[in-house]
């Protein structure tokens, strides 16, 4: 009996215990719906729930757990499968081969420092610490596995959502007496990318290594947090790449992140909704990055086809600088950072720093805007290529190619070596067909002009340190082409075909410049003269007083530059004051020019102080010399030039380098037309050139400081015009003089030594000059005829006066010569009117002509001649050789006269013979005659006008000059009125 009993209690037992197994899940179900609020404050929802008793597998449908408002759900499954062992379980220990989730549904919302599951963590410790023992609990978890899960996150504080799906996750084995977990997972972005990653997490330290895998993820997410970071308004582009992280859960901050990855597509929208910066592709490869200190180590970084905006502010600054700038708060602990929002609520400011073993840009572009010093310039940069190794990377020295071409016009290429801590550097720089026009806005800071044109093309070697800037060494080529400067006129002052130099070294420190050449072809220069100014002084702008900055701005500049008085308040040693620099004594400049040559060079001057405009042209001008050197005894130059496309120059420079007064100019000009100096001959001696041809030789020599000059002039068929301004600088009678000074064939040599001291304050090399001109016109106009009898090769007696014999009417052969000697100076020069001015002893002459007439009678009547009678020069000679005291003739007196010779003097006989009235009548008819006949001679004879000169009628009274020898004409010279 009691067996059966038995048997039927084990039989209930088991059935019983089987009905409850089978109600179990649901039992369970209902309880986990019923009771959820009170174990999670949370409702839940299941839909079915299954039990392998014997495997130990748990089976969970449709599982809903919801928000607190029992609206939204919090997180979902379609399905949950558990394999535990139930053996373990008996020895309470929790061990699952296996859990498999198939499609979880997760939605988190972050609001600050809360999320939406908050509320469960927080009912969960406090329930951990309301049990009355601490217990182990052992568990153990194998092949965990999440599949097509659905992840949704929501940041309230920066209104954003993401959204992960198709959510795979694989945990291999984790348990409590274990260190490590490790898990897979992988996902898409709804916002666009695809990750996969790898996770080994170490339990006890709470540190882990991530090995992460993206594609095509969408860099639009991370706007609103690096927003913290820098002024930007949006982030947009592709990230790929590969990374591996290592760090703490406890210390976020601490972490190591190597890999590499790839960029596509970026760019970085500013405050102002433009684009600083953007690329096709950005590809790197991370050694290390430092979050907490900002510094990111890379083994490379290379752009494709970068984009720059960079602006320069007026104010200071740049918006890549306010861009880069990153700002965070550090807590106690600097380890950890917290971002907040809004820049306005940060109080540190701190840059990234970046280094990398090899940094490249390929095909980059650059727009560069400078808004400085009330300029508003635009440059365009195209091609930009950068290669460089080791940039900031364990080592100061950075090391770099650089390459790009300016749109504006030009290409340039680069190597630069700099050491960050020397600041020592080293550049090799080429420059092709640069536009030097991009130059213009900053040269207008100084300069007067509309347009500055011209090429550059260079290829240099410059090395030196940033701390001296003004030391450096130089060498390579240059070379400017089709340079044109132009005025305010917009007229072109300056331009050359092509300057080029060929650098040996140029070493600012030692004062050193060494050129191989240096060659300047078809340069033109345009000079304009005016009262108060000229060309180059226009050309320069006046200083103006520099404005004063803003008390922030010099507060900035106090703090950046120090000054002798803040160096000495500090202590610490005082640098020089800015006259203790000047008062340095300085290397004198050691210079070698091996090969210098100007080439076809014109010259346009212009003098407009005038009164009337003077122009005068040289070209074909060429300059050269060999060897210029700052040790030489005298550095020669050669210098050739057309002088206003009719005269020529040649000339040799020799100067001292150790004394620039000194110097030796030696030049040759000729076949120069004076007509060109018309404005200056007119304005300086009120006459006009008509005609003539200058040349002029000229040795000079400075000595000391003393000049010594010689200058042979020549002016060669030299022709004024009349006079047209009364009150010259210089109001003497040039016309004149000229004619004065001109040789027999009519030209005028001027031998012009000039000498003086150049320190003397008095002396003035030009007043000097036409000091000695003026001494030179001023002789010749005061002696005239000294200067005409050199000339013909004659005394000064000879051409000053012509002596008649008494009682000649007419000259004779040698008095002829000298008729026609003044004929000549008359004919060959325009400026010059003679004065003949006739004098005689008219008592003398009278007295002369009543013997001669008395002897005439006499020999008449001896030889009984008709008294009419024409006589012969053989008749005049005969009367003229009867001697006063011939008896005969006396005899003739006595009789006709009537007088007795011993009583009567001869005069007073042939008197009483003659008589008075046909003395003087004769007399005048003699003197008449003699002007009449020079009258004659030069106006019908040698042609000489009338107005050429004067010949005077004789006024006896006034020409009885007594103690005369011979009659005769005194003959001055004197200009034409």
């Amino acid at each position: 009996m009691k067996k059966k009993v038995f048997a039927v209690v084990v039989i209930l037992l088991i059935v019983g215990g089987g009905v409850f197994l089978h109600f179990l899940p649901d039992i369970s179900r209902n309880y986990l719906e019923k009771h959820s609020n009170e174990l999670l404050g949370r409702k839940l929802t299941l839909k079915a729930l299954y039990f392998n008793y014997f495997k130990g597998e748990i089976t969970a449908d449709t599982l809903v757990l919801f928000e607190p408002n029992e609206k939204q759900v919090f997180v979902s499954f379609d399905r949950l499968f558990v394999d535990i062992e139930l053996k373990k379980l008996l020895k309470k220990e929790f061990y699952f081969s296996a859990i498999d989730i198939q499609k979880p549904n997760f939605k988190v919302v972050q609001r600050g420092k809360q999320f939406n599951f908050s509320d469960i963590i927080k009912r969960l410790k406090e329930k951990k610490k309301t049990s009355e023992k601490a217990r182990i609990t052992k568990y153990s978890i194998e092949n965990l596995k999440i599949t097509d899960g659905y992840f949704r996150y929501r940041d309230d504080i920066y209104d954003r959502e993401y959204i992960t799906n198709d959510l795979d996750l694989e945990l291999p084995a984790i348990s409590w007496d274990t260190q490590t977990a490790k898990t897979d997972f992988v996902f898409d972005f709804e916002h666009g990318g695809h990750v996969e990653s790898k996770l080994n997490l170490d339990l006890e330290s709470a540190k882990y290594r991530l090995e992460l895998k993206a594609r095509d993820f969408v860099l639009d997410i991370l706007t609103p947090y690096l927003k913290e970071l820098m002024a930007i308004n949006a982030m947009q582009g592709l990230f790929g790449g590969q990374l591996q992280v290592e760090g703490e859960l406890e210390h976020l901050a601490n972490l190591e992140i190597n890999g590499k990855g790839e960029f596509k597509e970026f760019h970085v929208q500013d405050k102002q909704n433009r684009v600083p910066i953007k690329f096709e592709e950005l590809t790197f490869a991370i050694e290390s990055f430092d979050i907490e200190n900002l510094t990111f180590y890379l083994d490379s970084l290379i752009l494709k086809k970068p984009e720059v905006l960079l602006d320069l502010y007026a104010k200071g600054g740049s918006n890549l600088k306010e861009l880069f700038a990153f700002n965070y708060v550090p807590q106690k602990d600097t380890s950890k950072f917290l971002f907040k929002k809004g820049v306005d609520t940060l109080t540190v400011r701190r840059s990234f720093v970046l280094k990398t073993k090899l940094l490249e840009a390929q095909e980059g572009k650059m727009l560069f805007n400078n808004y400085r010093g009330g300029k508003n310039l635009t440059y365009r940069l195209d091609s930009v290529e950068i290669h460089s190794e080791k940039v900031n990377y364990h080592s100061p020295e950075l090391r770099g190619d650089l390459s790009f071409w300016v749109e504006n016009g030009g290409k340039v290429v680069s190597k630069v070596y700099y050491n960050l801590n020397s600041k020592v550097y080293d550049l090799n720089l080429e420059l092709e067909d640069f536009l030097i026009n991009q130059f213009t806005p900053y040269l207008k800071d100084r300069l007067n002009f509309t347009a500055l044109d011209g090429k550059l093309t260079n290829k240099v070697h410059m090395a030196g340190d940033l701390d001296e800037p003004l030391t450096f060494t130089l060498s390579g080529f240059n070379q400017l082409d089709q340079l044109s400067l132009k005025d305010e006129e917009n007229v072109e002052i300056l331009s050359f075909k092509q300057l080029s130099t060929l650098i040996d070294s140029i070493d600012t420190k030692n004062s050193l410049c060494y050129l191989q050449s240096l060659e300047i072809n078809e340069p033109y220069l345009k000079f304009e003269l005016f009262q108060d100014r000229n060309t180059y002084t226009t050309l320069i702008k006046e200083k103006t007083k520099k404005a004063q900055g803003t008390k922030s701005e010099e507060k900035q500049l106090g703090q950046r530059y120090s000054t002798p008085e803040k160096e000495r308040e500090k202590g610490g040693p005082s640098p020089p004051t800015q006259e203790e620099v000047f008062a340095e004594e300085r290397n004198p400049l050691k210079y070698l020019v091996k090969d210098l040559k100007i080439n076809q060079a014109i010259l346009l001057f212009y003098d407009f102080t005038l009164g009337e405009l003077f122009k005068y042209r040289l070209d074909h001008l060429n300059i050269s010399g060999k060897n210029i050197a700052y040790n030489n005894e005298y550095n020669q130059f050669n210098i050739e030039s057309n002088l206003n496309q009719k005269g020529h120059i040649e000339a040799r420079l020799d100067l001292n380098p150790n004394n620039y007064p000194d110097m030796r100019l030696v030049y040759d000009i000729y076949d120069m037309d004076m007509t060109d100096f018309n404005p200056y001959s007119v304005y300086y001696t009120g006459y006009p050139i008509e005609e003539g041809v200058y040349r002029h030789e000229s040795k000079n020599r400075v000595t000391s400081h003393f000049l010594n000059s010689g200058n042979e002039i020549v002016m060669r068929d030299i022709k004024l015009g009349n006079k047209q301004k009364e009150n010259a600088e210089f109001n003497l009678p040039w016309k004149f003089a000229i004619s004065v000074l001109r040789d027999v064939e009519g030209n005028v040599n001027v031998s012009l030594p000039v000498e003086g001291n150049l320190d003397d304050p008095d002396f003035q090399l030009g007043k000097v000059v036409w000091q000695a001109i003026q001494n030179l016109v001023t002789k010749a106009v005061e002696a005239p005829a000294r200067f005409l009898a050199e000339t013909f090769g004659l005394s000064e007696e000879k051409v000053r006066f012509i002596a008649f014999d008494y009682l000649q009417e007419r000259p004779n052969a040698e008095q002829t010569k000298t008729l026609d000697i003044i004929a000549q100076i008359l004919d060959t020069r325009e400026g010059i009117e003679v004065k003949f001015n006739q004098e005689t002893d008219v008592e003398e002459e009278r007295n002369r002509l009543m013997i001669f007439e008395a002897k005439k009678r006499y020999y008449i009547r001896k030889n009984h001649l008709d008294k009419d009678v024409v006589l012969l020069s053989v008749d005049v000679d005969k009367i003229n050789s009867i001697d006063d005291d011939d008896k005969k003739f006396r005899r003739y007196l006595f009789w006709e006269t009537e007088t007795y010779a011993d009583e009567t003097p001869l005069i007073e006989q042939c008197r009483l013979l003659v008589g008075d009235e046909f003395a003087d009548e004769a007399v005048n008819s003699i003197v008449d005659s003699r002007n009449k006949y020079i009258d004659n001679y030069l106006n019908n004879i040698k042609n000489i006008p009338k107005n050429r000169f004067v010949v005077e009628n004789v006024d006896l009274k006034k020409v009885d000059v007594k103690g005369k020898k011979v009659p005769g004409f005194e003959v001055t010279y004197g200009a034409i009125e």
